[in-house]
């Protein structure tokens, strides 16, 4: 049996209106996972993370 990777918790980035917790806090994140945040960008110049999306991590470039 090979021994589990570490995970990851990887905390939401704050939004432009800070007044309101999002309803994300944190995603967590296996060792070869990598993550792009989507934001929406209202018309009154708030923006707000609304989703996320999962990708597999890239190799290193030593």
């Amino acid at each position: 049996m090979m021994p589990k990777q570490p995970q990851r918790v990887v905390t939401v980035p704050y939004s432009s209106d800070t007044t309101k917790p999002g309803a994300l806090l944190h995603v967590t994140l296996e060792a070869e996972q990598d993550l792009v945040w989507i934001w929406t960008h209202f018309a009154d110049g708030r923006s707000a993370v609304t989703g996320y999306q999962l990708q597999s991590r890239s190799p290193s470039v030593v």
